[in-house]
């Protein structure tokens, strides 16, 4: 018999999930964010829980359809068989998980699960007299509701507990690493750790980087340990459960996973673990013991600071080294403000003690990852849990090496300073900086502020912006340049594109006389290898720089976004010069430059709503920068859709730049402009007072204004009257309007 299954993993190892399915003999596989859904035998789900080293949870779909109301949800649960899923005389429990966007009369898990439990409870009555007993501890059966929209999905749970939780890790330390997500770690990793003679983890922890790359070496079976078990999976307690199937796979994997161990020893790759902690290092070894791997890993107790090449065996070599390691990122463990220190002294002794290794580390961003003070060769996006992190791998060249690549580096920046290699395209495209670098500083506004635009694809075949950031705080006050590649025409090879991205990079530098620490490169479109944009520079960047009098936080290494739209100068210009007296609203509000603004030119009330709590945050730093208390305003961290409709203030000045599309977590419906424009406006006019003004700006080139929305609030186009003279070269980087309640 073919069921239909559910598959969890964590967010970014979909695709290696989607591999093991089709592995196990999977078939109409879909990919979907942090899950996949599939067909197959038991003998497929048998062997998923065996072998899968991504999955959290396996469920069999037992009903799904499209519900809004909780009478469509019972009658769906009403259809089930539960008489031909439960045996007699077990226990079971529900679990209900709600999307952000859901759709349903169901707006709390516990209901949910609630309306589930009663439904199997009444079909089992109705059919067989009895009903079987409920245990949220330990049941026997574990069912679960999933609700995204309101598509409606009942299964039960194949797998029981979590798929990471492997067996071995009895004993636990603080904020440890997810078996499966260490797992896809090494999965990225595996280039490295395959060629390596010893595998070193310095601030191991609980052990589970060294445990899963020794059980992935011997290719031992992830759920093997708990296979072991009476009852180690969830499917053991249904009445269709296979026992033969089951001993059959179960003898394939002991077998698998000791001819994996006779070849692992043949190999002699060796695993070694250091923590200062004295008890992560007692737990570490507790686990390498459980999982029969104490033979192959040791455990130290020691500060990664100490260790050196006296705390290896004699054969032991950094040139056939790989460190894996989860350094702590100042959320859970570590100090937020000190944890950058502990990379930069990670990465120095890197280059002290392992010079020649390969270090591949679970950053707790990106800004941290360039702490370590060493160049990635790649970096891949991970969560560990609700964390957003970033795996670098970073190659720990030798001294020798490190000091003829400076060498070689100087050597050409000077000679592209002093124009000896510089190339035909570089030459024109630093002239056509020199005109626009001219034409800029004639301008009035040129002494005012200390970020502007100085090249706008004025040349057809250098596509790209360049926008130039002082800073007025610090040491070094030298411009910032921010090169931002646009999408290349379809004609235009790779290779042709690459050519005239460095040649621009070559006419930077040459125009500002300056070095690649000061250059950061975003390619504003999907690579080939899945980077959303780059960098040449691997210093964190937060700068202060200066609008008009105003200050604000850039960020100019660690997101796509700076902090500031420099377009919207003359927008910020008008709000500061209207808003005296005003009560104001800035929706989507990002790092609320517009607020500061406004709080500048006198508001008596200054609204900001975000989504996001980082932008919030910087909002905060801003008002700081300024000498504007933050609790002269009010911060609310909110889908704007939702605030609209929720909220009755009643503001004089609204500030509206919303994002093209966004599917926030706290909304509940995704959001597209040019679908909700004419919500979206209405809603606001909703909020303004009498003769209030409502700014409506977006970014979005392909924008069309709907008619009726035109028809029924008559606004004022003003985009012409909205770009400064380092903008007037592209007007088609924003529209905006301007709308008066009548």
């Amino acid at each position: 018999m073919t069921y239909r299954f559910y598959m969890t993993c964590p967010a970014y190892c979909e695709e290696l999930l989607r591999n093991e399915i089709e592995d196990a003999g999977g078939s109409d596989i879909k990919t979907r964010v942090r899950s996949v859904t599939f067909g197959g035998t038991a003998e497929v789900g048998y062997r998923l829980c065996l072998n899968s080293a991504y999955g959290n949870g396996l469920y069999r779909i037992l009903a799904e359809g499209h519900a809004e109301r909780k009478e469509e949800i019972v009658r769906l649960a009403a259809a089930v068989a539960w008489e031909e899923i439960f045996p007699a005389g077990v226990s079971f429990s529900v679990s209900c998980k709600l999307a952000s966007n859901n759709r349903t009369q169901i707006t709390d898990s516990r209901y949910g699960a609630l309306l589930l439990k009663d439904g199997v409870c009444d079909r089992l009555r109705t059919v067989t007299g009895c009903r079987p007993d409920v245990d949220t501890e330990n049941p026997d059966i574990r069912l679960h509701l999933q609700i995204v929209h309101a598509h409606v999905m009942i299964c039960v749970n194949w797998a029981g507990e979590p798929l990471n939780r492997r067996g071995y890790r009895p004993v636990g330390v603080e904020a440890p690493l997810k078996e499966n997500t260490a797992a896809a770690v090494l999965a990225r990793c595996r280039k490295y750790t395959a060629e390596a003679g010893f595998i070193v983890d310095p601030m191991c922890g609980s052990g589970t980087l060294l445990i899963e790359a020794a059980m992935a070496a011997a290719g031992i079976p992830p759920g093997l340990l708990r296979s072991r078990r009476s009852r180690g999976f969830g499917f053991q307690a249904l009445r269709d459960f296979d026992r033969e199937v089951w001993s059959r796979l179960r003898a394939e994997a002991e077998k698998k996973a000791a001819a994996g161990n006779e070849a692992a020893a043949r190999t002699g790759v060796r695993y070694f673990g250091f923590d200062i902690d004295r008890h992560a290092a007692e737990a570490a070894r507790q686990n390498a013991a459980a999982a029969g791997l104490s033979d192959r890993i040791v455990i130290r107790r020691a500060d990664f600071r100490t260790v050196t090449a006296a705390d290896f065996p004699a054969d032991w070599s950094p040139g056939k080294t790989c460190l894996i390691v989860n350094p702590p990122y100042g959320e859970r463990l570590g100090d937020k403000a000190t944890v950058p220190e502990l990379y930069r002294d990670f990465g120095n002794h890197l280059r002290s003690v392992f010079p020649g290794s390969v270090a591949c580390i679970l950053c707790g961003d990106a800004s941290l990852a360039a702490s370590v003070g060493l160049k990635a060769a790649k970096t891949a996006p991970f969560r560990n849990g609700a964390l957003k992190t970033v795996l670098a791998v970073f190659p720990v060249f030798p001294e020798s090496r490190r000091e003829a690549s400076r060498t070689a580096a100087e050597k050409k920046l000077k000679e592209i300073h002093s124009g000896e290699t510089l190339s035909e395209g570089s030459r024109m495209f630093a002239n056509r900086l020199k005109k626009n670098s001219k034409e800029w500083k004639k301008s009035a506004i040129a002494r005012e502020v200390s970020v502007f635009r100085l090249y706008d694809a004025d040349m057809p075949e250098y596509n790209a912006s360049v926008d130039v950031y002082i800073p007025v705080t610090g040491n070094d006050c030298s411009p910032r340049i921010y090169l931002s590649e646009y999408q290349p025409p379809s004609s235009v090879s790779e290779e042709s594109r690459k050519k005239r991205l460095n040649e621009m990079i070559d006419g930077l530098l040459f125009f500002f006389e300056t070095d690649r620490k000061h250059l950061y490169l975003r390619t504003r479109f999907r690579q080939k290898n899945g980077a959303a944009y780059e960098k040449l520079s691997s210093e964190s960047a937060l700068y202060v720089i200066e609008e008009e009098g105003l200050r604000f936080e850039v960020n100019l290494s660690d997101y796509l976004d700076t902090g500031i739209y420099p377009d919207h100068r003359p927008l910020r210009r008008r709000l500061k010069k209207e808003a005296k007296g005003k009560r104001f609203l800035n929706l989507f509000s990002y790092t609320a430059t517009a607020s500061v603004c406004a709080a500048a030119g006198g508001a008596v009330r200054v609204v900001s709503v975000d989504a996001s709590a980082r932008y919030l945050e910087t909002g905060k730093r801003n008002f700081g920068l300024n000498g504007i208390p933050s609790d002269r305003a009010v911060w609310i961290r909110s889908d704007v859709m939702k605030f609209l409709r929720e909220d009755r203030s009643i503001y004089d000045l609204i500030y509206l730049d919303p994002p093209t599309f966004s599917n926030s977590k706290s909304a509940r419906d995704d959001f597209d402009l040019q679908k909700d424009q004419s919500e979206l406006i209405d809603l606001c006019m909703q909020r303004l007072s009498k003769g209030g003004v409502l700014y409506f700006s977006n970014h979005f080139r392909r924008f069309v204004p709907d008619e009726g929305m035109i028809e029924k609030w008559c606004p004022e186009e003003i985009t012409e009257s909205t770009f400064d003279p380092d903008f007037r070269r592209n007007r088609k980087i924003h529209r905006c309007w301007r709308f008066v309640k009548k």
